[in-house]
C-alpha cells in the first residue's frame, strides 16, 4: 500500500511470518504502514522503497546475527530501532543497545500490547515542536533532529537527541527518571532499567568529542538530571512557540 495512506511507516525486521501479519493487521487499522525486511538481506537500504519512521528489529530468537543486524540497521536507518526480546536476554539486550537501538520491548507481550507500545513511540516522535534552542556552543535544532557544538554536528541517535531536548527545554530544572522515562517512552519508570543512565553517559561522551569545556548534563544523584550551562549564556530559543 502506498505510504501517503498512513501517518507512519514502520519497517519490522523478522524471520517470523506470524508476527509479520499479527502486527501489519493491528496497525494498519490504526493508520500505521508495515513492511517487512528479511533478517538475511544484506542490502537493507535497497529493501523498503522509502526510509520508515521506525524499525523494529525481532531478536526473539537471540542469535549472534542479530547483534550484527542491529549494527547494520543502525548504520543504514537514522530513524529509532526498537527490540523485540525475551525478558531473560537481559545481557543480549544490553549490547544490542551499546550498538545503537533505542529501546527494547518484551517478546511474551500480546501483539495488541507490543502494537500499541509501537503506535505511542509513533505518536512521540510526530509530536515534537518544530523549534531550535541555542546554550553557548550547543545548538538542538528539533525540526532537522541534529545538534552542533560550535557549528559542528553530533551524531545523536533519535533517543539521544529527544533525552537532550527534553532537558534543555526544561534547563535548570532537575528532571526526574521517572519523567524522563514518561515522555520517552510512555510509560511508568518500573525503578531498576539503567537505560537512561546509558544514554545520558553516549550524550556527554559524543559531546566531549569537541574542543568545549562546557558542562550541559549534570547528575542530580537521587533525583535525576538537570541541563546546565555557565551562568552569563542565557537560553534562546531561535522561534516562537
Amino acid at each position: 500500500m502506498d505510504k501517503k495512506m498512513f501517518f507512519a511507516n514502520i519497517a519490522l525486521a523478522t524471520d517470523r511470518i506470524e508476527l509479520f501479519q499479527e502486527l501489519q493487521d493491528y496497525l494498519q487499522g490504526k493508520g500505521i504502514g508495515v513492511s517487512q525486511i528479511n533478517k538475511k538481506d544484506q542490502q537493507l537500504q535497497q529493501a523498503l522503497p522509502t526510509e520508515p519512521d521506525l524499525v523494529v528489529l525481532d531478536c526473539s530468537d537471540q542469535d549472534v546475527g542479530g547483534l550484527a543486524l542491529c549494527r547494520t540497521i543502525r548504520n543504514s536507518y537514522r530513524v529509532p530501532l526498537v527490540l523485540i526480546c525475551r525478558p531473560e536476554q537481559e545481557q543480549f539486550t544490553i549490547l544490542a543497545l551499546e550498538l545503537g537501538a533505542d529501546f527494547s520491548l518484551s517478546a511474551t507481550g500480546s501483539t495488541p500490547i507490543i502494537a500499541e507500545n509501537i503506535r505511542a513511540m509513533l505518536s512521540r516522535l510526530n509530536s515534537s515542536p518544530i523549534s531550535a534552542l541555542q546554550y553557548g556552543e550547543l545548538k538542538i535544532d528539533a525540526n532537522k533532529r541534529e545538534a552542533f557544538i560550535a557549528g559542528c554536528s553530533v551524531h545523536l541517535s533519535t533517543i539521544e537527541f529527544q533525552l537532550l531536548w527534553l532537558l534543555c527545554t526544561k534547563a535548570g530544572q532537575v528532571v526526574s527518571r521517572e519523567t524522563i522515562h514518561r515522555k520517552l517512552y510512555r510509560s511508568p519508570y518500573n525503578g531498576y532499567d539503567r537505560s537512561i543512565d546509558l544514554y545520558i553517559s553516549r550524550i556527554r561522551q559524543k559531546i566531549g568529542e569537541t574542543k568545549t569545556s562546557q558542562v550541559y548534563l549534570k547528575t542530580v544523584r537521587g533525583l535525576g538530571y538537570q541541563f546546565v550551562g555557565s551562568e552569563d549564556e542565557p537560553l534562546r530559543n531561535s522561534t516562537n512557540e
